[in-house]
């Protein structure tokens, strides 16, 4: 059994992170929380493919991808990176956000690959515990 640790502050400063959401506010939000934690190299996309795009030149080291990512939901855009098609590691962690979650909700994510959940409102506090 692996060990979780935290981060220490200069691996979050080096940290390379991917926010996918449709909504310009929260993807703000989102990184702002970041920086609070001395994250700074922040790409932010609208969409799945958009991050797709972005995301095979960045190389994200962790995902955080909206339930409602646009067209493609963030079970769609998971899904993707799981199978390897994105150029991104399909090992990248994910971290699915939510405004509400229930069951069923949660077992289609967990199946789909998500990683961790972060409900909405986002905090820096939140952020660092996923």
């Amino acid at each position: 059994m692996t060990e979780e640790r935290a981060l220490t502050p200069s691996e979050l400063k080096r940290l390379k992170v991917l926010v996918v959401d449709p909504n310009a506010y929260m993807r703000g939000v989102v990184a702002d929380s970041l920086r609070r934690l001395t994250v700074t190299n922040i790409n932010a996309a609208a969409s799945g493919m958009e991050a797709f795009t972005g995301g095979r030149m960045f190389k994200p080291e962790i995902i955080f991808v909206d339930w409602d990512a646009g067209r493609m939901s963030g079970l769609e855009f998971t899904r993707e990176v799981r199978r390897n098609t994105t150029g991104m590691s399909r090992e990248t962690p994910v971290i699915l956000l939510a405004g509400v979650i229930d069951h069923d909700q949660l077992m289609s994510a967990r199946q789909a690959g998500i990683n961790e959940f972060l409900l909405k409102p986002v905090s820096a506090a939140g952020v660092l515990s996923r």
